[in-house]
Parts: structure tokens; C-alpha cells; sequence
């Protein structure tokens, strides 16, 4: 079970970009973001945090492609503990360990 996501799921390529901008889930019960497979985020600038979901993925759960630059993931609990559970972790990420698990 996947559960819900708060904003429009994501299945194409999407920059989301902002300055010391945060999206927040407020500690609802979903998960701020989702990317699927054909799915290609960037993040520049963002916080994402309070998702809160029982599966995974409390901040974002990503099955794409994901770069993260200046921008981080933090505050949403899910039963593994991760802020981001992914199939694919992402590959780009600027400052490195601002999500965990990231590849570069």
C-alpha cells in the first residue's frame, strides 16, 4: 500500500524550484511528493517536510529520477524511519547528505 500523496503525483520532467522555500504536509497523513517511474524531479531551494504516511516515503517517495540541489528533506516519519524511500535514491544531490541515502 502506497497511500496518498498531497501534491499531483509526478510523471514527467518537473524542476520545482524556490528560494529558502518550504512545502510542508503539515503532519497530515500523506506524503508530500511522489515520482513514478517515467517520472524526473528537481528540486532547487526546498524544504519538504511533515509527510506522514504508514507506507513508504513521508517526504517523497521516488521511483524516477531525482536531483536535489540546495534543498533538503527532513520531518516526515514513516514506518522505516526514512524521509525518502526510493527504488531509485537520488542521483544528484547539493550540499551531499542533505537526503538521505542521495548518490552524489
Amino acid at each position: 500500500m502506497l497511500g496518498d500523496t498531497g501534491l499531483p503525483v509526478i510523471t514527467s520532467r518537473i524542476t520545482l524550484t524556490g528560494f529558502h522555500t518550504t512545502i510542508a504536509g503539515n503532519n497530515s497523513t500523506f506524503r508530500v511528493l511522489m515520482v513514478t517511474g517515467s517520472g524526473k524531479l528537481t528540486l532547487n531551494g526546498l524544504t519538504i517536510t511533515g509527510g506522514k504516511t504508514s507506507g513508504p516515503g513521508g517526504g517523497i517517495l521516488n521511483h524516477g529520477v531525482m536531483t536535489v540541489k540546495a534543498s533538503k528533506v527532513t520531518g516526515s516519519p514513516v514506518k522505516s524511519k526514512f524521509t525518502v524511500i526510493a527504488r531509485n535514491r537520488p542521483d544528484n544531490c547539493a550540499p551531499p547528505g542533505v537526503v538521505p541515502g542521495c548518490r552524489g
